[in-house]
């Protein structure tokens, strides 16, 4: 054996592990991405994100006309993160009002407001 030839064995045994081993870390990327989709990313902005820090479900008493959401405790609002999702938010007395520059959020009291009704 020459020397090109162990260089050549030797580089495609290095090429063989770094491929194994980009697509075992791919493959468990994508599986936990499968699984758990956005919902555990708390960074992302969805709906049970945005529920969670407003104290839950169960501290949301009811919406009322204006989009201003009645709680129960606005203690329970964690403002911080809130605010790492990109909402404005503004509390008044027992009322939050939620805004966000350049999203409608009609749908989120749409569903909102089924989710209590569905929940008394």
């Amino acid at each position: 054996m020459d020397l090109t030839t162990i260089l050549i064995t030797f580089t495609f045994i290095i090429l063989a592990l770094m491929l194994f081993t980009y697509l075992s870390i791919a493959k468990r990327i994508n599986i936990k991405f499968k699984k758990n989709k956005l919902i555990n990313i708390e960074t992302a902005f969805t709906y049970p994100n945005i529920i969670k820090y407003l104290g839950g479900i169960e501290n949301i008493e009811e919406i009322d006309d204006n989009n201003k959401i009645k709680l129960v405790s606005t203690s329970l609002v964690n403002l911080k993160s809130l605010k790492k999702l990109g909402l404005k938010v503004s509390i008044e007395d027992d009322k939050v009002s939620l805004f966000i520059k350049g999203f409608d959020l009609s749908n989120f009291y749409r569903r909102l407001k089924k989710d209590l009704a569905n929940q008394i």
